[in-house]
């Protein structure tokens, strides 16, 4: 990582080399992927093979799923570095409130998840519905009163 910020690499990442990243991570991801599956024996139910050990295909796996994740950050990182560097006022709000969010977001998560477990629904369902109404008052919570307090606003600037 430091030779990468001694040398400037994300500043010299291009959005035509981060498509590139993106598009080869992708494509050659499945196809490795796919490759990988059908020859390690994952089609005759031999999955336990993949699951690490001194295996072929724990290895593969684990080198397949390096070099995608790195593929796929390098190209959403230039992505989003070109196309949605921006922020409106919304974004600068959010922003500011990130890590207030990040301290307290416990706080809210939990007592609202408390209130959902009576519910039977499935369990993603309900993560889904926490999330969905958690995330947005959990920024409005922090907004209204962490960031007018003065003496916190100055600790989570």
């Amino acid at each position: 990582m430091l030779y990468c910020k001694r040398n400037d690499w994300l500043e010299k990442l291009d959005c035509r080399a981060g498509k590139a990243w993106l598009i080869w991570g992708i494509s050659l991801g499945i196809v490795l992927f796919a490759l990988i599956m059908i020859s390690g024996g994952a089609l005759d139910d031999r999955l336990y093979l993949f699951d690490g050990g001194l295996t072929w295909q724990s290895v593969a796996f684990a080198v397949w799923e390096s070099f995608v994740a790195v593929a796929m950050c390098i190209g959403l990182i230039a992505l989003f570095k070109e196309k949605f560097n921006k922020q409106n006022n919304l974004v600068k709000r959010l922003s500011k409130n990130a890590f207030s969010v990040f301290v307290f977001h416990s706080v809210i998560i939990v007592p609202l998840s408390l209130l959902f477990a009576p519910i039977t629904i499935l369990p993603i369902a309900k993560a889904v519905i926490v999330a969905i109404i958690g995330i947005p008052l959990c920024f409005l919570i922090t907004d209204l009163t962490i960031q007018r307090i003065p003496m916190l606003r100055k600790l989570f600037e």
